[in-house]
């Protein structure tokens, strides 16, 4: 297939999981709530909604490109070289949005499911075990050739982008939101390991050890923000409307 028929198939795929997501709610008598309503637009909503955008935009970024981050003005920022280095390509943009819907999609219903099934301090225990479960499937990795060190980080900043990803879909309800966070994330590394000698040749002066370390921190940071104060409350309620049942 050339990159158009691939862009076409992998998006068809990841669309697909949407539709058997739908209809999977349909006979489990829930209501299919990928874009619940923003509220009363109080500042501290705004504020929080202005907060993950620039976190949507900033994370993929930093996530990727640290590795190459000579200084650390180039870990937090500062990558515009790095940027200009990398090699884009439309098939990248079928492979990461593809990812992107499967994996929200069975994220969206594994929560809901959880949420359900929990009758005391059910939204922390859906989301520490769906972040747990999403990242723990990156050991399948393995299968792949990875040593176990390298698939081991993965698995523990999966987590912490896991943490990031149920935050904005529950602070914000908006389903595509949490797609789109996915799939920059993924398009940033398609374009940053597919980008040839970029790696070796611009290789940062963090080891892998604090790359994830620093992951971790930030995510859970911006995890611990949003599930305090009135922004917590908008959470419970998005998570109480996530699970509402047809009548």
């Amino acid at each position: 297939m050339n990159a158009v028929e691939n862009t076409i198939f992998n998006l068809s795929n990841g669309f697909l999981a949407l539709l058997l997501l739908s209809l999977a709610l349909k006979s489990w008598n829930y209501t299919w709530r990928p874009n619940l309503p923003i509220g009363k637009n109080k500042p501290y909503q705004i504020l929080g909604g202005v907060i993950i955008l620039f976190y949507m935009l900033w994370f993929p970024l930093f996530n990727s490109l640290i590795r190459s981050a000579l200084t650390w003005s180039e870990v937090f920022g500062n990558w515009g070289y790095a940027l200009s280095q990398l090699n884009f390509e439309l098939v990248y943009v079928g492979y990461a949005l593809s990812t992107g819907l499967i994996e929200e999609s069975f994220r969206y219903g594994f929560m809901l499911l959880l949420l359900s099934s929990f009758k005391t301090r059910p939204l922390a225990k859906a989301i520490i075990i769906s972040s747990a479960t999403f990242a723990l499937l990156h050991f399948t990795n393995l299968s792949l050739g990875w040593d176990f060190i390298s698939a081991a980080y993965q698995v523990v900043g999966a987590f912490g982008i896991s943490l990031a990803i149920v935050t904005i879909y529950l602070y914000t309800g908006k389903l595509y939101l949490a797609i789109a966070m996915h799939t920059l994330i993924d398009l940033m590394g398609y374009m940053l390991y597919l980008t040839p000698n970029l790696l070796s040749s611009y290789a940062g002066f963090l080891n892998g050890f604090s790359i994830i370390l620093l992951k971790m921190v930030v995510n859970i940071l911006f995890f611990i923000f949003f599930m305090t104060g009135k922004r917590r409350q908008v959470i419970k309620q998005n998570a109480k409307e996530m699970i509402t049942l047809k009548n």
